[in-house]
């Protein structure tokens, strides 16, 4: 398998996080959202 599956999974977790910001007012937090998507799964295994 290449690396195609990694950028199905970011892309399945933006549109995850899309659903769960509708109608959110600031979209700098929802840039800093997507931005910091895989850092609780780094965070956790130090």
């Amino acid at each position: 398998m290449g690396n195609g599956w990694l950028l199905v999974v970011v892309v399945g977790k933006i549109k995850t996080l899309k659903r769960q910001a509708y109608g959110y007012q600031d979209q700098e937090f929802f840039k800093l959202r997507i931005l910091g998507i895989d850092e609780a799964k780094y965070a956790l295994t130090g």
